[in-house]
């Protein structure tokens, strides 16, 4: 039987930078999109998560990037644009338009 792989922690500073050029990405798929160009913003967004799996950064887990793209076609979304939401039940229903998928999330009014 084969022992377990251990991960290596990456460093702080390595961390930190990632973190930095995952927001630079996340801010120039934006700003393409705003400017009608929505092939570079998913292929910016498709770079912030190239590099986020690169040092094990979830990026699920950071509210910011959560809502920003599809994760089953990974385009970026910006909600009355490309993307619907409804609430349902308490239910937030958040359907992409490139793919038609529908991603639920719980639904706080606060």
């Amino acid at each position: 039987m084969k022992p377990k792989r251990s991960y290596k922690q990456k460093p702080e500073r390595e961390l930190r930078e990632a973190k930095q050029k995952i927001d630079y990405f996340f801010e120039q798929a934006e700003n393409y999109f705003l400017e009608g160009n929505r092939e570079l913003a998913n292929k910016y967004v498709k770079k912030a998560r190239r590099k986020a799996m690169s040092v094990k950064i979830n990026l699920g887990r950071y509210k910011d990037y959560k809502n920003k793209f599809c994760k089953y076609c990974y385009s970026y979304i910006k909600l009355g644009v490309n993307a619907k939401r409804r609430i349902k039940n308490k239910i937030q229903l958040i359907t992409c338009l490139e793919c038609g998928k529908v991603t639920r999330k719980p639904f706080n009014k606060s």
